[in-house]
């Protein structure tokens, strides 16, 4: 493509903004490209920046891809969006082409970019084209032939005109470009003059369900029995695939006339063609995702049965044994029965934070009217011992009234004040905030501290199921609260992360999506 290209990139990372610049130079893509790090600086780059084309990582500081292209889908904007990210898996790349993404691009397969970025753009002007030309009744086209020809001539649509005989009486140079390069089909025969009807009724005669098709839309157009004939039809040859959307249309000048105009639509029918592989994948997983459960489900009524009993022999067994035997065993004896019995405990505690791992999201209940601030004050009720006995000051913001399943957002946030509370510096009362923001899709809350905070590296290992900062005679547990949070987020259609800096305290933030818990107003 000649023309420059002016790009938007919501990027974040400037390592990745720079890696995309480069990789589009090497292919010689001039280029004008706008980088922005987070929402504000995208908004206000919709409202004064022309772009051909918007480039999105998908998970920013409390902002997202889609989030993104939801904005611009609201703002009218029509122009490509490709995301560029570092992990996708099928269904979501399923449902972001859905919501209007034209493709998708993996960090670490960035020399796709390049043909990715030129094959959107000029899908998108081509459909701007067609759409142009649907607009322009052929009455205007015909007042100057010459006008008439030019404007023919710019359009990539292969476009015929043809009498109420049949009778080829003009085409652009698509159409003759077309028969040139791939050989007369029976459907786009470049020849002014040629009878189109004629060549359809042979066509046909052979079997060609298509030239059927084709001469059957023609005529009843012509009748006025139909405004519009619309067929998507194949056209492969051995050197290329190739499909091709025609359109039937009439208008009057001086005698009855219509225009045959065949789109190039092979874009669109790969992209299509991928999205169903996608969503063959999908339901694939889908089927595999269900048996996994099944098995999930078959091990926690183990964990909560076969596993805790001999659990329960050993530290019930092992007290008895330090009551019989107290004055008997040494103090290391008695050390050693301590630390089983403890063992035995963190073990159990374990499995069945295992057990509450794996239910996440088998809620039974139905969706109910939950005001936050209510829920907030039955958490601290919970808390109150913790609470007078640190002397933590809690401050609630107001929260919003929602339509959501109590159980999973209780749990969320019960973990994260928990968490405030316990990760605190001896010498220092606890001060914690809770509060929320709404956004275009989602409602994001934080919960703030003043505790001993958390390191830079550690923002993505506090997530993952028995990952612990801490010994456990600093601080107790097992490692999976927030491995539980970040699942029932998740399942909210949200995101969490942290906003932390060692000995001054952190932020926990997460969002849930509005689709699966809508405020009431």
């Amino acid at each position: 493509m000649k023309q420059k290209i002016k790009i938007l990139h919501l990027e974040d990372m400037p390592l990745d903004a720079e890696l995309v610049a480069a990789t589009l130079n090497r292919e010689n893509i001039d280029s004008e490209i706008l980088v922005v790090p987070n929402r504000a600086a995208f908004v206000k780059a919709l409202k004064g920046f022309s772009f051909d084309i918007v480039l999105s990582d998908h998970s920013l500081a409390s902002f997202d891809s889609r989030e993104a292209l939801a904005m611009i889908k609201n703002a009218g904007i029509t122009t490509p969006f490709i995301l560029v990210t570092a992990t996708m898996d099928d269904e979501f790349a399923a449902k972001v082409m859905k919501e209007g993404a034209c493709d998708y691009v993996l960090k670490d397969r960035l020399h796709r970019l390049p043909q990715a970025v030129i094959g959107s753009i000029k899908k998108h002007r081509s459909e701007e084209l067609h759409q142009a030309m649907q607009k322009v009744t052929m009455l205007q086209l015909i007042k100057s032939e010459a006008f008439s020809k030019g404007v023919l001539n710019s359009l990539s649509s292969h476009i015929a005109v043809i009498d109420e005989l049949g009778n080829i009486v003009a085409v652009n140079e698509a159409w003759k470009c077309f028969g040139l390069e791939n050989g007369e089909t029976v459907l786009q025969r470049s020849e002014v003059g040629s009878n189109y009807f004629s060549a359809c009724e042979k066509a046909a005669g052979s079997g060609d369900r298509i030239a059927q098709r084709t001469l059957s839309g023609i005529k009843q157009v012509m009748a006025e029995k139909k405004a519009i004939y619309y067929l998507e039809y194949p056209c492969h040859s051995i050197a290329k695939q190739q499909w091709f959307g025609m359109r039937v249309t009439k208008f009057e000048n001086d005698e009855p006339r219509v225009v045959v105009a065949h789109l190039d639509i092979t874009d669109r029918k790969i992209s299509e063609l991928r999205l169903q592989e996608s969503n063959e994948n999908l339901q694939k997983n889908v089927k595999e995702l269900a048996i996994s459960n099944a098995e999930l489900e078959q091990f926690a009524y183990v964990a909560s049965h076969d596993l805790q009993e001999p659990l329960r022999m050993v530290t019930s067994f092992m007290t008895q044994l330090e009551n019989k035997y107290d004055d008997i065993l040494d103090d290391k004896g008695k050390q050693y029965i301590r630390f089983a019995v403890d063992g035995a405990k963190r073990m159990r505690q374990i499995i069945l934070d295992l057990l509450e791992f794996s239910t996440v999201g088998k809620t039974g209940d139905e969706p109910e009217e939950v005001n936050l601030n209510h829920l907030i004050n039955e958490i601290l009720a919970l808390y109150r011992k913790q609470i007078e006995e640190k002397q933590a000051c809690i401050e609630v913001h107001q929260l919003p009234v929602l339509h959501i399943h109590t159980p999973p957002i209780r749990q969320v946030f019960q973990n994260l004040i928990g968490n405030s509370l316990k990760y605190q510096k001896h010498d220092v009362g606890p001060v914690i905030s809770i509060a929320c923001e709404e956004t275009i899709s989602h409602w994001q809350f934080s919960v703030k501290d003043n505790g001993i905070g958390i390191g830079r590296e550690y923002f993505d290992k506090i997530f993952i199921i028995f990952q612990r900062l801490h010994n456990k005679d600093e601080y107790s547990g097992t490692g999976m609260g927030l491995a539980v949070t970040k699942k029932i987020v998740e399942n909210l259609g949200g995101t969490i992360w942290v906003e932390s800096q060692e000995g001054t305290g952190s932020t926990f933030y997460f969002t849930i999506s509005k689709r699966i818990a809508p405020g009431i107003r």
